[in-house]
């Protein structure tokens, strides 16, 4: 088997105490390897030209564009010419803490990980708001490295995050049927264990029996504060390990099937279809040649 997946994981990154925030400022010429992350990253557009390649296909990217990915998303940066990004990582703790009272939002629900939009969010901004993004993210990225004091790094971020709302649409903040609620830690717990290992042979009962809940309220918390039910939750986050394994390996589908969990390769294809809009062995083919897997260790640059 050829394997030339890259997974960016948040214990690499974030300190062992304080928040997990983070922001880097790389500049990408050429191409930036395939990777996946469990974390979720706002990428800023500075300046520069590329293409971003996702599940959804192959776009390309223009200052003032911001895109989204949430854990378990993968992403490519092609033919980049001094393609400048201000690049905020956070880990979902963050969303479920401090900052909980923005799921509230529900025009933000995708851009924070809930609802049901597919792939990457990417919303665009105009000279100003990117300008007053960039401050804001070069505020804190100085400050991350400090002894600054926790409110510190959330205003910066907050004032961020308030240019991406208004670019998202007015009058978001404060709807929704959660408004100034945290995440149930039912689902926080529940989410942790289904990450933890995605290709176990999960069930609804189970889930249920670790949470010591009945199955019918743990499918109404999920709802509640994802948008899907917890197998629903769990399918999407293995199709989008499907589509990392499809481009980086050259294993046949009965085996990335079982790897995610899926003992038929035919259900994989049904799956696959209704998520991609098309077949695996389609998807396979749009990078015929996998990215060469990169050993440096200057990954949080990406």
């Amino acid at each position: 088997m050829t394997d030339n997946s890259i997974l960016l994981t948040r214990s690499r990154l974030f300190p062992p105490h304080g928040l997990p925030i983070h922001v880097n400022r790389p500049i990408h010429d050429g191409e930036v390897p395939l990777h996946h992350h469990d974390f979720l990253e706002i990428a800023v557009v500075c300046s520069g030209l590329g293409m971003h390649r996702t599940i959804l296909g192959v776009q390309p990217v223009r200052t003032g564009d911001v895109i989204v990915l949430r854990p378990g998303h993968w992403h490519a940066y092609e033919r980049c010419h001094g393609l400048r990004l201000a690049n905020c990582i956070l880990g979902d703790d963050v969303l479920g803490g401090p900052l909980a009272w923005l799921r509230s939002s529900a025009a933000l629900a995708p851009f924070l990980g809930f609802g049901k939009t597919e792939g990457p969010v990417v919303v665009h901004l105009d000279a100003a708001a990117l300008e007053r993004v960039i401050v804001a993210l070069d505020a804190l990225r100085l400050h991350q490295s400090g002894r600054s004091h926790d409110l510190t790094l959330l205003g910066h971020l907050l004032i961020a995050i308030s240019e991406l709302t208004q670019a998202l649409g007015p009058g978001v903040i404060g709807t929704g049927a959660i408004a100034n609620q945290a995440p149930h830690p039912v689902v926080v717990d529940t989410i942790a264990r289904l990450r933890g290992d995605l290709a176990a042979g999960w069930t609804l009962e189970h889930l249920a029996h670790l949470a010591q809940v009945t199955p019918s309220y743990l499918v109404r918390l999920f709802r509640r504060f994802t948008g899907h039910t917890p197998m629903e939750w769990l399918a999407r986050q293995r199709l989008e390990q499907v589509a990392v394994l499809l481009l980086t390996t050259d294993e046949n589908l009965t085996t990335i099937a079982q790897q995610v969990g899926w003992q038929d390769a035919t259900h994989l294809v049904r799956r696959f279809r209704s998520y991609a809009g098309q077949t695996p062995g389609a998807y396979r083919r749009l990078l015929p040649v996998a990215p060469v897997k990169v050993l440096s260790d200057d990954w949080i640059q990406w």
